[in-house]
């Protein structure tokens, strides 16, 4: 199939739509580049009627009778020039809002701004099939989790890339780019590109080689008390070297939520004492009150075309106020009880966290890796809590120094064949260190944790990817090897008295896993074998023993590719694990001044098991996007704490990690632009039914948990001068054991953004919220900001308004079979701010 215009020159873009003769929707489609269909069909057609399509040309069409896939067919089409069409692209002279090829899909980010945007997280909100978690700053793409965000090709940030998406300045974005089956290791584009994705900012030409912006914002809280908001953005542009800097400080409840961590589970450790969790439903924004202040230098040196540096270093300081007041009522058979208490915490966390990493090219079949990291946190806590009328002052620190490095050589031999080898080692020293004190009777409690905790990972293995055909095969082979040392020491004047824990935990393991990938047409087959040879020592003061495990699991993956835009795929899960080294403990331990918690460790794997069935349908042309999945999973054989609770004490354990539990999902995501109106909407449900056993004072009960949720949502035009967006979400939750409770919430966010002339806008965003209908509390909060955000000059201003409904405190209950709990929590005040920035 040969495509020209009328000169005999090849069409260089456009598209080939292929139809049953009288039907009119296309059954299957190609891209055309360079006058050539990427694409032929692969299914028979009794007639098949051939549509070319092209930007500023005339569609012509075709028929060929009687189409069998397995022919050959010579066609040549000769495009005639659409003369309406390009005086009409001379006037208007717009880039299209999105384009699609092979795995990439680009958003010219113009189409989609409304004058509104100041950083680059505010435009990736708008675009279709990307998602952002307001509470985090976490981004989705097509349901999956991004890996990172790259700066003009280059990872600056690595899995930390919150420090860019909420930090780059919106007007030096030229398009974002969202890339599928993204490989950040180069030789290894053909032999796995795997199933990650990640975006891609590309700058603007216009961006200076020293580009950034600098703002102040500040203003004042209810209480009279100053509020500030200020920092400033560095990007640097060489031809060897590029890099971002920021530094940000406020203290308006904007919190960074920058995870500065080496981002690899199977190495690092945990905290042992978990902090005191607010689990307030209201977004965090609102409630969390704090002085945060970040520093972050990210950089890429490239010292010639094979060998290139990297260095991350990033700073967070953040001080966050915790005030709220519990009332608990426990009833079980046995025990029934009733606790009022009050908590006033101030957190203080300190990280640091540096990497480095090498990167280097010998030739173009060579490539060696190497990326170290060393991540130190300092966490402390400090402040008074009241229990039922007793004052006490609680102080929790922990500490933690951990570093790893991870070595990668990749060889390409000559018949394609890639070999990856890998070495890890890691090495983690933490502390955990939590005191009470009592300030007014001798005889309340006074208690003394603490724990040390070190662990030192290494690990080796070798993958080898071979391509034969369409298969691809990888084959990996490697061992690891582990111990853990952890050792709690627990004083008080209650019964728990010299509680001990002395544990040494190692686990060596062997393992060989095979991957298969197999294209055959529209389907895509891919299986993953693991076989494991696992030997565990547990020793502690209790107890010692040794154990010796096989371990089997298998992944797999079958997928069908339909329409060119149309993914349905079915996975199965099944694997066997040992039990978690967070939670080795089997002697108390207190995590908080009403609660301890200690483990009855069982030596039996879990076995865990998972169907699913999704399917994609990704219009991005037409921003017609629609994602739903279906999954049951099952977990049988895990280890579980008791429940104890006793009147005289201050404590109730209620961790507890179920013998089985079997839950069920279904999650659908629907987003359409509607032409006429120039509107998108939005559908989003969440289905969730868990069934386990929850063990109370040594008594299993049965537990159903139910979870409904239904978002309905719509965005008027981004172009049109007065625009409209409201999202409404309806929450349904069913808790059954030996009591049952339901709760039925809602929320509302309604936003008006006006934009009367150019540069100039006004958003008002109004958020109601119903935690629980039986409660009638309702939460209302009114917030107005005003922008003036020039597009030709450098400076900007903004005025803010939070909060104007004054709501003070938020309060919702918590009920399940062994407890109520009612807590209050006080809100972010009103308070206003006006600030401005310079952008050079």
């Amino acid at each position: 199939m040969t495509i020209k215009d009328e000169n005999g020159d090849l069409i260089k873009n456009g598209k080939a739509f292929f139809y049953e003769e009288k039907n009119e929707n296309y059954t299957e489609f190609s891209l055309i580049r360079n006058g050539s269909a990427l694409f032929i069909p692969t299914i028979e057609y009794q007639n098949l009627r051939i549509k070319i399509v092209s930007e500023s040309f005339l569609p012509e069409e075709k028929i060929i009778h009687d189409f069998k896939a397995s022919k050959s067919y010579e066609l040549g089409f000769q495009l005639k020039k659409d003369k309406e069409y390009a005086i009409e692209e001379v006037v208007i002279s717009k880039r299209k809002p999105i384009t699609v090829k092979k795995d990439t899909v680009t958003y010219n980010v113009e189409r989609f701004a409304d004058g509104t945007e100041v950083k680059l997280e505010d435009i990736l909100k708008k675009l279709p099939g990307i998602e952002v978690d307001d509470s985090n700053g976490s981004i989705k793409y097509k349901g999956k989790s991004i890996e990172t965000i790259t700066l003009d090709g280059d990872n600056l940030f690595d899995s930390n890339y919150t420090i860019g998406s909420k930090n780059i300045n919106f007007d030096m974005i030229d398009k974002v780019e969202a890339i599928d089956n993204y490989q950040s290791n180069p030789l290894l584009i053909k032999a796995d590109r795997g199933d990650k994705v990640s975006l891609n900012v590309k700058l603007k030409k216009s961006i200076l080689n020293i580009s950034g912006s600098a703002s102040y914002a500040s203003g004042y809280f209810g209480n009279r008390k100053q509020a500030y908001d200020f920092g400033g953005n560095l990007i640097t542009l060489y031809n060897n070297l590029k890099s971002f800097s920021t530094v940000q400080y406020n203290n308006l409840g904007l919190s960074g939520n920058n995870d500065f961590t080496a981002k690899d589970s199977d190495l690092k450790y945990g905290k042992t004492i978990d902090d005191i969790h607010t689990t307030a439903s209201l977004p965090a924004s609102r409630w969390n009150f704090n002085n945060n202040f970040i520093v972050s230098l990210n950089l890429i040196y490239k010292y010639n075309k094979n060998t290139s540096f990297k260095f991350n270093y990033n700073i967070n300081d953040d001080k966050v106020l915790i005030n709220e007041q519990t009332r608990n009522s426990y009833q079980t058979d046995q025990v029934n009880f009733e606790n009022n208490s009050s908590t006033t915490i101030t957190k203080s966390i300190l990280k640091n966290f540096f990497s480095g990493e090498f990167n280097y090219l010998p030739s173009k079949k060579i490539r060696v890796n190497s990326v170290f990291s060393l991540d130190n946190t300092h966490d402390f806590r400090d402040g008074f809590y009241t229990f039922n009328d007793n004052e006490n002052s609680r102080d929790l620190l922990f500490r933690q120094t951990y570093f790893k490095n991870v070595t990668n050589i990749t060889k390409v031999f000559k018949n394609e064949d890639v070999l990856d080898f890998f070495f890890k080692l890691s090495s983690f020293r933490g502390n955990d260190n939590q005191e009470f004190s009592p300030n007014l009777q001798v005889e309340d409690l006074y208690s003394l944790q603490n724990v040390e905790a070190q662990k030192n990972v290494l690990s080796s293995y070798i993958n080898y990817h071979k391509k034969i055909k369409k298969i691809n095969l990888t084959q990996s082979l490697g061992f690891k090897s582990y111990d853990v040392n952890l050792e709690s020491v627990l004083n008080e004047n209650t019964g728990f008295n010299n509680e001990r824990n002395n544990v040494l935990y190692k686990d060596i393991s062997f393992f060989v896993n095979s991957n298969l990938k197999y294209n055959y047409q529209k389907w895509i087959f891919e299986s993953r074998l693991n076989f494991e040879q696992k030997k565990i020592r547990y020793n502690n003061i209790s107890e010692d023993w040794t154990a010796n495990n096989f371990l089997f699991g298998n992944e797999s993956n079958i997928s069908y590719v339909f329409g060119g835009i149309d993914v349905l795929s079915a996975n199965f899960e099944y694997k066997r694990k040992p039990i978690l080294e967070n939670y080795l403990y089997d002697n108390y331990i207190r995590t908080s001044y009403n609660s301890v918690q200690r483990n009855l460790i069982s030596r039996d794997l879990q076995n865990a098991t998972s169907v699913g069935l999704k399917f994609w349908h990704n219009d991005f042309e037409n921003q017609f996007l629609i994602n739903t999945f279906l999954n049951y999973s099952n977990e049988r054989g895990q280890y579980f704490s008791n429940l104890n609770m006793e009147s005289d004490l201050i404590s109730a354990v209620y961790f507890f990690s179920p013998r089985q539990n079997n839950q069920f999902t279904h999650l659908f995501n629907l987003t359409k632009l509607i032409y006429p109106i120039k509107t998108k909407v939005k559908i989003k449900t969440f289905y969730t039914r868990s069934n386990y056993f929850n063990i109370i004072n040594s008594d299993e009960r049965k537990v159903q948990v139910q979870n409904f949720n239904i978002t309905l949502g719509f965005n008027s035009a981004f172009s049109s001068k007065i625009r409209f967006e409201n999202e409404t979400t309806f929450g349904f939750l069913d808790y059954k054991s030996d009591v049952e409770t339901e709760n039925k919430s809602i929320q509302n966010k309604f936003t008006f953004v006006l934009v009367p002339i150019n540069s100039f806008s006004f958003i008002s965003e109004f958020y109601t919220y119903v935690p629980n209908r039986k409660e009638k509390a309702t939460f209302n909060f009114l917030d107005v900001t005003i922008k003036f955000l020039p597009v030709k000059t450098k400076y900007s201003f903004s005025f803010s308004l939070r909060n104007l409904l004054n709501e003070k405190s938020f309060v919702n209950t918590f009920t399940t079979d062994y407890s109520q709990v009612i807590q209050a929590i006080p809100l972010l005040p009103f308070h206003f701010s006006f600030g401005g920035s310079y952008r050079f």
